[in-house]
């Protein structure tokens, strides 16, 4: 059955199908599963993806929302290729990404790899024929001009709230305000003669001028938050480097000051972001602390922690605290540790979100992990510190690295050999300023002329 509405739309129906043509874009609405619980809207056009996205939002999606009260959507982004080839839905059940998924992954990564982000697709075979091969496609081609921009604005919010805390001093950016988007082009109809033929070519030319500015604005506004993440990232790694080497003559650096805990669960790991008692089945971890490059060790062995008890929430609890501190900030700048922990706990983001809104997050403990600890020339943030804090936020540490003293002497696991052998790790000692660091086996090798090792 085919028929017309007010919008000078053609409507097309068939059993679990609406085809739509609207306004030059061909439009599929596919009711799907055996209980209809999803629907696939497939679009092409020779419009650009945002003004397809926008009529999808302003017409198909509110129209399906009115005859489904109650129901949560969920919006995902199908394979580009499913459409172009209208692959049937039996092989196009898993060739999509969550929508929010997508902008969060955009988020997590540098802001140089923004702009060429791309998300990969599996192959999909049936009866050992291949149907769809594996593929990638860029982020920006997936994603609408608005939703970009959205990531964009989001990841200023979170590196300005990030600079607030890092008490890295404001400076004009030129870049700051947003580049407004040119749309004063109007399609139309070309006259068939030379002189129409002309004036077409030149709107075509005029168009693709727009586009060229608009990229060139997208990279120009990439470029200045890459240089913001930078000035955050020195900030970051300086306190960082001070929470490494801070107390040193703990036992003479004997032993990594930055660890970790991970807890198993049915054959997965789940990064331990606070500690209570009772806890059971921990595994200690050690970070590679080579300055800068800060990251999880692969394949790292660990040591068990049988059981934790009163007196290890005592001391350990606020150590942890500062720690997801700096994982969360890492995460906001796509630093090394981050990068590191995101691939051990893939849900690393949403075990942190909590804290990065949380009154742990501000005040007195303002800075990154433990760097904000001993720093006397901090500043302030949200109001004046206290001196007395700051004692307490040294203390903190000096607990928590002797529990790990204690705990590895305990484990006899107190020697250089033991640490290589549990957490793969080996002690050095830079040429050019003297600090102890515990780095892998790979910055030993890459980094030979930059440290000595001095085994225990």
């Amino acid at each position: 059955m085919a028929m017309k509405n007010q919008h000078g739309a053609t409507y097309s129906l068939e059993k679990y199908l609406i085809s739509i043509n609207i306004n030059g874009i061909h439009v599929r609405v596919e009711l799907g599963g055996q209980l209809g619980y999803y629907i696939d809207i497939l679009a092409c056009s020779t419009k650009n993806l945002t003004e397809t996205l926008r009529l999808i939002h302003q017409l198909i999606v509110p129209a399906i929302q009115s005859l489904c009260h109650g129901v949560a959507l969920i919006e995902n982004i199908m394979r580009p290729e499913c459409v172009q080839n209208l692959v049937p839905p039996r092989y196009r059940k898993a060739q999509y990404v969550p929508l929010q998924q997508l902008k969060q992954a955009l988020l997590s990564v540098p802001a140089e790899t923004m702009y060429d982000y791309q998300h990969t697709w599996d192959s999909v075979s049936d009866s050992g024929k291949l149907v769809l091969r594996a593929g990638f496609d860029l982020a920006r081609d997936l994603l609408s001009d608005d939703d970009f921009r959205e990531v964009l604005h989001r990841r200023y919010h979170d590196l300005y709230n990030l600079a607030v805390e890092l008490q890295v001093p404001p400076e004009n950016n030129p870049d700051e305000e947003e580049n407004s988007l040119s749309n004063a082009v109007e399609s139309g109809k070309v006259d068939p003669s030379f002189s129409g033929i002309a004036k077409g070519v030149e709107t075509v030319l005029q168009r693709l001028k727009i586009i060229e500015q608009e990229i060139r604005d997208l990279k120009q506004e990439i470029q200045g938050m890459r240089y913001y993440e930078h000035r955050l990232l020195i900030e970051l790694h300086r306190k960082v480097n001070y929470l490494v080497n801070f107390n040193v003559h703990v036992e003479g650096r004997k032993v990594p000051n930055m660890f970790y805990f991970v807890q198993t669960e049915n054959y997965s790991r789940r990064l331990v972001t606070t500690v209570i008692s009772g806890m059971t089945a921990l595994r200690l971890h050690m970070l590679c602390e080579f300055r800068r490059e800060m990251h999880v060790v692969e394949d790292q062995v660990g040591c068990e922690v049988m059981h934790v008890d009163n007196t290890v929430v005592k001391c350990l609890a606020p150590y942890m605290t500062k720690f997801m501190k700096l994982v969360t900030f890492a995460l906001k700048i796509g630093a090394h540790l981050a990068a590191g922990m995101g691939n051990l706990i893939p849900d690393l983001s949403r075990e942190v979100a909590h804290l990065a809104d949380s009154s742990v997050m501000y005040g007195a403990a303002g800075a990154v992990a433990a760097g904000a600890a001993g720093s006397a020339a901090m500043g302030r943030i949200n109001g004046i510190r206290n001196q007395n804090r700051r004692g307490d936020i040294q203390q903190d540490l000096r607990s928590a690295q002797q529990w790990v003293v204690d705990f590895l002497r305990d484990r006899r696991c107190s020697t250089g050999k033991d640490i290589a052998d549990k957490f793969g790790l080996w002690r050095v000692r830079y040429r050019d300023d003297g600090h102890i660091a515990w780095i892998c086996r790979r910055h030993m090798i890459v980094r030979a002329n930059e440290i000595i090792e001095v085994p225990i």
